[in-house]
């Protein structure tokens, strides 16, 4: 571990390093099903340094995850389905309190240790070769900071991370007739809702996107025509960072390949 920080004036140069293993095992139950573990771990420079010319070290952190696989149905579904742990140590946040107190700013916690602990699905499934169909969903029962200097951070969840997130898309691409090769496709992304603050969370929130494509030839060259309807019912969510989401939006545009 990193257990001093250096002090530095701001033309020093900080050269740390570390060997960061990674470790993977799969087992095959049978040709379509299979069974993983990972293991990680990971290094990460910070650039934090505080009024008292004390810098941040590095993030240290390391990753577990267990799970199943299938390739199956004639290779018609692809699926991962894992359970997953990352923890993140040695980070450095704001003491916004200190500050006022002293009067003086950047001030940090440093030494901050946060977990997050959670299951995530990916599949993608072709009901024929036409039409694709690709889902994602992830669930964090925990995401907090579970070690610090200073106690009443211990068990403080993270801002801006929803609990749950559910994506899909699907597309069908017209695979004969006058109309080859059109492709429609449309998706949802939805969350659970996030804390803004630790007193203020928003609700759960979604979008609907469409899209239209369709490829033809212009003096000799291949082109693709493109219409997309973003957040086709117009919805007002308060995304991350802040900001609201864009409002509906109907784009047009070609493209080719040279």
């Amino acid at each position: 571990a990193w257990d001093s920080l250096p002090t530095i004036a701001r033309a020093d140069t900080i050269v740390q390093d570390r060997v960061t293993p990674q470790f993977a095992l799969l087992y095959k139950l049978n040709p379509e099903w299979s069974v993983f573990a990972t293991y990680s771990q990971s290094l990460e420079p910070q650039n934090q340094v505080d009024a008292d010319g004390n810098a941040a070290g590095p993030v240290e952190g390391a990753g577990y995850e267990i799970g199943i696989k299938a390739d199956a149905f004639e290779r018609r579904l692809a699926a991962t389905l894992s359970l997953f742990e990352i923890e993140r140590s040695n980070t450095a946040t704001r003491d916004t309190v200190r500050e006022a107190q002293v009067g003086r700013s950047p001030l940090f916690f440093f030494g901050n240790t946060e977990t997050v602990q959670g299951f995530e699905a990916d599949i993608a499934y072709n009901p024929t070769n036409a039409w694709q169909v690709l889902l994602t969903y992830t669930w964090l029962w925990q995401s907090e900071t579970t070690a610090a200097q200073d106690p009443t951070r211990i068990g403080t969840p993270f801002t801006l991370t929803p609990e749950e997130t559910f994506n899909v898309w699907t597309k069908y691409v017209v695979p004969s007739g006058p109309a080859k090769g059109l492709e429609l496709g449309g998706g949802l992304r939805w969350d659970g809702g996030y804390l803004l603050t630790a007193l203020i969370k928003t609700g759960a929130s979604h979008r609907f996107d469409l899209l239209v494509r369709y490829p033809l030839t212009l003096a000799g060259r291949r082109v693709s025509l493109s219409a997309n309807l973003n957040n086709v019912s117009d919805e007002k969510n308060l995304g991350g960072g802040l900001n609201w989401t864009n409002p509906r939006e109907f784009t047009l545009s070609a493209s080719t390949r040279f």
